[in-house]
This record gives structure tokens, sequence and C-alpha cells, in this order.
């Protein structure tokens, strides 16, 4: 098996004149491309992760001067009720990376 791959990669470069290297580089590229492209997706759902142990549904938490009870937390967003029954939907990214205020942990509890 690898004297027919050797003899191909010969082929490819002294017959046909192509760069049998190109082959490795193309995926590359290309899965460079996908990352950069899901970079802020996939930033997103790490937070939504991490912030499952720190936030709970049903906490009252203030963030950028707004505050209400968190009513849902899924792997985009962090969904927040006001004392107005207003919604408030916050990207887990910003959460997870600024500052923000939870009412109801209790730093004392087990």
């Amino acid at each position: 098996m690898s004297v027919f791959t050797v003899a191909l990669l010969i082929i490819f470069r002294y017959v046909l004149k192509f760069n049998p290297l190109a082959l490795v580089a193309i995926p590359t590229i290309l899965g460079a491309g996908v990352a950069l492209a899901l970079q802020d997706t996939l930033k997103t759902f790490i937070a939504g992760l991490g912030l499952a142990k720190v936030i709970r549904i049903g906490q009252w938490i203030a963030f950028q001067g707004k505050e209400g009870r968190v009513i849902d937390i899924n792997w985009a967003r962090t969904v927040l009720e006001t004392a107005d029954s207003d919604t408030i939907f916050i990207p887990n990214s910003q959460l997870q990376t600024q500052t923000f205020l939870n009412f109801t942990t209790n730093p004392c509890a087990g």
C-alpha cells in the first residue's frame, strides 16, 4: 500500500505537475475558515455551559443596569423577566465575560 502511495505522489508531482502538498493545504485552510466563522457561536455555547453552574432559573440578577428574574438559560442566551414584566435577552458570551450581580446566591451555603 505504501509503495502505491509513493508512486501516486511521484505521478502527481512530476507527470501531472501538481504539488501533492496542496492536498494537505486546502483542508487546513478550509478548517481555519470554518473555525473563524464559528468562533462567536462556540464562545457563546461554552459560556452557556459555564453559566449553568453559576446561575439557576428563578434567581434574581443584575447586569449592565438592568435586573430581573432568570426565566430561561439555553446554549445561546439567558432570559430575564424584570419587575415590570419586560423580557431581557442577554447573550451568554457577554454574561460570562462581564460582571453581573446575583442577588439570590448565598455564599455561605454549602
